[in-house]
């Protein structure tokens, strides 16, 4: 049993949500009433929910073929850090979960997860803001939702586009220093306005990646950045 004090900044019924982050539990919610100079227990209860293997199989576009895709939602499985990091967001790029690419060009995931959470992600390149799946009929983002069943099941998805409407990518090509490390990770940072979260490159031969959510309007900076291993 653990015991928490939160402090009420207004007074009157306020709504009291517990829930885990990696949706181990089913999710709190109360109706708390705040008095001025009184003290309001809330007993609290969580139940534990199962435990389930979901495999997602992905069937990627005819384009960016190769590349390493992740998966990013609301939850610490799919990167879900539950703070506020560069830029606003709360994705870590680095705990994405990578999908492995089979011998026929598919794509496969196999997530513990726990049966009644809502999942909601998205398949991305980099980080789900840059270079995230899209609608290959409205060239709009797309996020899925999966109500996490009570059983191990395979998920079958295609992913429509990679592409804005109408745009073409841009490939950034970086020359990392001979120094460097052969197991170094290498990053890179955008600026649209504001610094985002830096996103992984591609070890293709040479590093690179490709941008395929290109903003129509100002411009946008960039910086390389790299991840020194131990």
């Amino acid at each position: 049993m653990a015991i928490f004090h939160w402090k009420a900044y207004q007074l009157g019924t306020q709504n009291i949500v517990v829930y885990a982050i990696d949706g181990a539990y089913e999710t709190f919610q109360q109706g708390a009433l705040i008095a001025a100079g009184q003290v309001t227990p809330i007993n609290i209860s969580l139940e534990h929910r199962q435990t389930v293997e979901i495999t997602f199989h992905v069937t990627p576009p005819n384009d960016a073929l190769g590349i390493p895709i992740y998966m990013a939602g609301n939850s610490v499985q799919v990167g879900n850090t539950f703070t506020n990091l560069v830029g606003g967001m709360s994705i870590d790029p680095k705990r994405l979960p990578m999908l492995v690419q089979q011998e026929d060009g598919a794509y496969v995931l196999t997530l513990s997860l726990y049966a009644g959470m809502d999942l909601r992600y998205k398949l991305t390149l980099g980080d789900g803001y840059w270079n995230a799946e899209r609608s290959s009929i409205t060239g709009g983002w797309l996020v899925r939702q999966l109500i996490v069943p009570d059983r191990n099941v395979t998920i079958d998805l295609a992913i429509g586009s990679w592409r804005s409407t109408g745009v073409a990518p841009i490939t950034f090509e970086v020359s990392i220093p001979a120094e460097s490390s052969t197991g170094d990770e290498n990053f890179i940072q955008f600026n649209n306005g504001i610094w985002t979260n830096p996103i992984p490159l591609w070890p293709l031969g040479q590093w690179q990646l490709s941008l395929y959510f290109i903003f129509t309007f100002g411009s946008i900076c960039s910086d390389w950045i790299p991840f020194l291993q131990e």
